[in-house]
């Protein structure tokens, strides 16, 4: 007979774990450089925007001087297909076999691989997924304001919200896949049916917003959202027509709604406009300021030096994003005065000046919030109960605005003519050492070295 341990075990291993306690929601910002398609591209050619690290992505678009421009992110990607998932992928695939919820989302110009990414990630996670339990799959595409489940052939679907306020796509299909053949099979035709129409940089671009949700049996649940390619279109072009135009009109709108709502949730605001599209409303919960959603930007660009404007365009959205997350993240830790307790603004006051104005602390038992903003007569009222004096109450008053104020000050940004001269330093300590410069400067030539040492000694600076 099977002993109560081993039942124990097994219904242990047919359930999958929690996820963990306290899980924060993450936002993470990635980059992905397609490779040089000859179809798409042309002949091969020196590509304009490229991963040259782990984390950051150059793009050199018409214009630009020198190397062009440099981005940093949490993640650049130029490998193959595997290697994204596993870098990008993964830890988010893992939250949600824990029961977590987790979203991806991809975007970029028309032609920068993102459908082609989308398909990966959508492969790469149920794998992952299955490993754990069976996989309830839901395709749903939002094309303008009609939406329509790919799963059931088109069929019209509508969002409505249920009595909690969360956003349900009504008639969505729900296609539950036990193995990995069995997903392959349901979603192949779903991509394949899919609005696309031809642009000036892809004749099979598509034309709306795909969002195939995973969720399995623990209630863990992945989404990838496959954006509709942006697209720039020249004022007057006889080629657009109105159907086209209109069409673009809506992408643009449902984009730019989906970039405020990013930006306001990395801000901290309290409202985030997610009302004003199809795409933002079904991604509500992921966009939330307090939503519990882990979610991952996936930026997908093309190295082809024809699309290198569009390109730095997209890098230069994900550089925005994610300088917004780390303001908000540096909001968080901000500890200045102003988030100081009762008990910490009384324990200021009592040691302020070596003790002299303790007696005089019960009037500073407020939020440093409070005092940064009381009425100075208020605060002399109360200074004056405990026995101080007029003198006494401007002195503390000064001193705790002082504080407030010097906890604010932004760091000196250093000058153009700063930051040239502290390179010039370093190229000079490195041709002392007889350093390559490509391993140390990223290209800067030898003659570049030997003619600072030269002026160097000319100016006689030791």
């Amino acid at each position: 007979m099977e002993s109560l341990k081993q039942r124990m075990q097994t219904r242990d291993d047919a359930t999958p774990p929690p996820p963990p306690a306290q899980a924060k929601a993450t936002t993470t910002v990635a980059a992905r450089v397609r490779p040089w398609l000859t179809a798409l591209d042309g002949p091969n050619d020196i590509a304009s925007t490229s991963a040259v690290s782990a984390t950051g992505v150059r793009v050199r678009a018409p214009g630009d001087a020198g190397r062009g421009r440099g981005f940093r992110l949490h993640h650049a990607v130029s490998a193959d297909d595997p290697t994204f998932c596993e870098t990008v992928i993964a830890p988010l695939a893992d939250l949600a076999s824990r029961g977590g919820t987790a979203c991806v989302v991809f975007y970029g110009a028309s032609g920068a691989g993102k459908t082609h990414s989308a398909r990966a990630a959508q492969r790469f996670a149920a794998e992952q997924l299955l490993k754990s339990s069976s996989v309830d799959v839901s395709f749903l595409e939002i094309a303008g304001e009609s939406c329509c489940d790919l799963l059931k052939d088109r069929e019209t679907v509508k969002l409505l919200a249920d009595s909690s306020g969360t956003i349900q796509p009504v008639g969505l299909s729900k296609n539950q896949c036990a193995s990995l053949d069995d997903f392959d099979a349901k979603t192949k035709n779903a991509n394949k049916l899919r609005a696309t129409a031809a642009t000036e940089r892809n004749s099979v671009s598509s034309r709306s917003h795909a969002v195939c949700q995973l969720k399995i049996k623990g209630g863990g649940r992945l989404r990838l959202v496959d954006l509709a390619g942006s697209e720039r279109l020249k004022a007057g072009a006889e080629n657009y027509s109105d159907e086209r135009l209109r069409e673009a009109q809506e992408i643009n709108s449902s984009l730019s709604c989906l970039n405020e709502c990013l930006r306001a949730r990395l801000r901290g605001d309290k409202h985030v406009p997610y009302r004003r599209a199809k795409i933002t409303l079904l991604l509500r919960d992921a966009l939330e300021v307090d939503g519990a959603t882990s979610t991952a930007f996936v930026a997908c660009v093309s190295p082809s030096p024809a699309t290198a404007t569009e390109s730095k365009r997209t890098l230069e959205y994900a550089a925005a994003t994610l300088e917004a997350s780390e303001l908000a993240r540096q909001r968080k830790q901000f500890k200045g005065p102003e988030k100081w307790s009762s008990k910490e603004c009384e324990k200021w006051c009592l040691e302020f000046d070596g003790g002299k104005y303790a007696k005089l602390a019960p009037a500073f038992c407020k939020s440093g919030k409070t005092l940064a903003v009381i009425y100075r007569g208020d605060l002399l009222r109360q200074v004056e109960a405990l026995g101080g004096s007029e003198a006494d109450c401007e002195v503390l008053y000064m001193a705790f605005r002082k504080l407030v104020k010097d906890a604010k000050k932004k760091p000196v940004k250093r000058s153009a003519v700063a930051l040239k001269m502290a390179r010039d330093a370093q190229l000079l300590k490195a041709n002392r050492e007889r350093a390559t410069a490509s391993d140390r400067f990223g290209g800067a030539g030898q003659d570049e070295l030997q003619a600072l040492a030269e002026k160097h000694e000319s100016l006689n600076l030791g």
